[in-house]
C-alpha cells in the first residue's frame, strides 16, 4: 500500500523473506547466507517513510510463515498493533520540527597514494673501533729472461 501522509510519501509492506531486508534488496541476501544454507521463511511488516525515523525504514517481525496459519488470528491482530504504533511514529514525525537539510559537500577527489617503495630495515650504526692497518705494498718485478746464444 504507497499512501501519502503530511506531504511525504508512507508506503506499507507485507514481505516474506529469509532476512529483514525489503525484496528489492534482494541482491544482498547472500551477504548474510551460504547459497546452499537453509533458512526459515520469515514474515515482516515493512513501513517505510521520511516521517518514521532517521532511517526511513520501519521493520517488524511477525513470526515464521510456516508457523503463521497455526495463530492466525494473533498473527493478523499483532500485524494491525504493530501497523497502529507505525503509523502513530509517522505521525509523531511529522509534527516534529523540520531539520535543515545539510548541503553535502561533493567529496574531495583523492590524490593517488605514492607508491610505498621496499623497505628494508636500516641497522644501527656499528660501534666504530680503532685499528691501525699497515700498508703493505707487494714488489711486482719481472724476471727477464734472456736467450743464450748457442
Amino acid at each position: 500500500m504507497l499512501t501519502e501522509y503530511a506531504g511525504e510519501p508512507v508506503k506499507v509492506t507485507l514481505e516474506t523473506g529469509i532476512v529483514n531486508l525489503p525484496l528489492q534488496y534482494i541482491k544482498k541476501v547472500n551477504q548474510f547466507f551460504e547459497l546452499d544454507d537453509q533458512a526459515e521463511v520469515n514474515l515482516y511488516l515493512y513501513v517505510t517513510s521520511p516521517l518514521i525515523n532517521r532511517s526511513n525504514m520501519r521493520i517488524d517481525l511477525i513470526g515464521t510463515v510456516a508457523s503463521f496459519e497455526e495463530a492466525a488470528a494473533a498473527n493478523w491482530t499483532k500485524i494491525a498493533d504493530l501497523l497502529t504504533k507505525d503509523l502513530e511514529a509517522v505521525v509523531i514525525g511529522s509534527q516534529a520540527p523540520k531539520e535543515e537539510p545539510v548541503e553535502k559537500k561533493a567529496p574531495a577527489k583523492k590524490k593517488a597514494a605514492p607508491k610505498k617503495k621496499a623497505t628494508t630495515k636500516k641497522k644501527a650504526p656499528a660501534k666504530k673501533t680503532t685499528v691501525k692497518k699497515t700498508a703493505t705494498k707487494k714488489a711486482t718485478t719481472k724476471k727477464k729472461t734472456k736467450k743464450k746464444a748457442d
